[in-house]
């Protein structure tokens, strides 16, 4: 043998062994999952293994399981191992009329529940088979068939020369068919949560029918109210049509709310004082409220009237007092300085009256107290008097100051009082000292 055959002999040799290691090492390494399906459905090995609609392995083997079951192995890349439990496997087909080129899709267990290792069983209960034609209609009784051969041919008959429209809808669905299976498979990679959430509404189905005969109760009721309304129906139609322009009412007298709050907003801010004022002063009133209640029957028998009524007739009384109020000010109003000028006498004036009356004391008897008056003075003040008494009418004193009819003037020159000239009178009308 020369050289040179003998030396590709060799290459050859070597790539072949190098392959073969290559082959056992990746066999060694895969991770495979064997799935028991009750049918395999015309699988074969080689046949993809998809995870979303993405190749991620593929069929190595399908036998028979001891129970009568297929039993299909299944090779799983590394990038999406390993599956976890509840993984659930199924055959499909790329469509009902298709027999080849199946393929079996995995829609992966959550990720935080316990991982399958590798070579391990995906039981019967985490597969489904493919659906059959035959095995479809076969279900269907023959007045079912009979009536989805005419839908079927009424379809044609729609879609008859509207093909470019049909392709078009499709097209423009496609995305939300896309979107809606990206849903459900987000739906279902959430198992756990989807479990809890059917057992607590298992729960509350149970509540429910516990509580049957109130929901049929319920119901009874809501037919009868939804039946009274029915007979309402004109009335209803009436309303809703007056509600345009009543709502436009609504609107401008909100408007004009809001302006009047605008307005009243400063006061409410001086009123704030006498706010808190009058939360103290309500209580106090409680006490007296209370006893006008309890005399409601005195007032009664005494005006013919209960108080409702009284405080009805308070607008009447109202509107007969504001004019006499007004008068009544006026009167006030012209008396003020008449008052004004009187206020300095006032000392004069009781004084006076207590001066003349003499010594007065109290008494009483069976009927109570009563007051007797005694003159007492003698001689000499009796003269006095009629002395000051007979100059007051030969010296007419109409402008004698305060205090200006003492018989001796106060050694602290306090008669007569001027008040620093502001009292319209004459000091020298004063009685002379003797």
């Amino acid at each position: 043998m020369k050289p040179v055959t003998r030396i590709v002999l060799i290459g050859a040799l070597a790539g072949v062994l190098l392959v073969l290691v290559i082959t056992l090492i990746s066999s060694a390494g895969a991770y495979t999952v064997t799935a028991m399906f009750e049918n395999a459905g015309q699988l074969v090995p080689g046949n993809q293994v998809q995870i979303g609609g993405l190749r991620v392995g593929s069929v190595k083997s399908v036998g028979l399981g001891d129970n009568g079951q297929a039993e299909v192995k299944l090779e799983v890349n590394h990038d999406y191992a390993p599956l976890h439990q509840n993984t659930f496997a199924q055959i499909r087909v790329p469509g009902l009329a298709g027999i080849a080129a199946r393929y079996v899709t995995l829609t992966p267990g959550p990720d935080n529940g316990p991982a399958i290792r590798n070579g391990g069983i995906l039981p019967e209960e985490d597969t489904a088979g493919p659906v059959e034609v035959d095995a479809l209609f076969s279900a269907l009784d023959p007045r079912t068939l009979a009536a989805l051969q005419k839908v079927i041919q009424g379809s044609a008959e729609s879609f008859k020369g509207r093909g470019r429209d049909a392709m078009a809808a499709i097209e423009q669905l496609n995305p939300a068919l896309t979107q809606s299976s990206a849903t459900l498979h987000e739906a279902v990679s959430d198992q756990a949560s989807i479990k809890q959430l059917l057992t607590q509404t298992s729960g509350i189905v149970r509540t429910l029918a516990a509580r049957r005969q109130e929901l049929e109760q319920s119901t009874s009721a809501t037919a009868e109210a939804t039946g009274a309304i029915a007979a309402q129906r004109t009335a209803l139609a009436d309303t809703l049509a007056q509600a345009p322009p009543a709502l436009r009412q609504a609107n401008t007298t909100l408007s004009n709310v809001r302006g009047l709050l605008n307005q009243a907003r400063p006061a409410i801010a001086e009123a704030r004082p006498a706010a808190r004022g009058a939360s103290n002063l309500i209580p106090r009133l409680r006490p007296l409220l209370n006893r006008v209640r309890n005399q409601s029957g005195v007032i009664r028998r005494l005006t013919g009237q209960d108080v409702p009524g009284l405080l009805r007739q308070l607008p009447g009384l109202a509107d007969a007092g504001v004019p006499a109020l007004g008068g009544l000010s006026d009167a006030l109003d012209s008396l003020g300085p008449v008052l004004s000028e009187l206020r300095p006498y006032i000392p004069d004036i009781i004084g006076g009256l207590g001066g003349g009356g003499g010594h007065s004391s109290g008494y009483y008897d069976s009927n109570g107290e009563y007051s007797r008056v005694e003159f007492m003075a003698g001689e000499q003040t009796l003269t006095g008097v009629l002395g000051g008494i007979s100059q007051l009418f030969e010296k007419p004193a109409l402008r004698r100051c305060p205090g200006g009819s003492e018989t001796y003037a106060p050694a602290d020159h306090s008669a007569p009082f001027t008040d620093g000239g502001r009292v319209h009178c004459d000091p020298s009308l004063a009685i002379p000292t003797p």
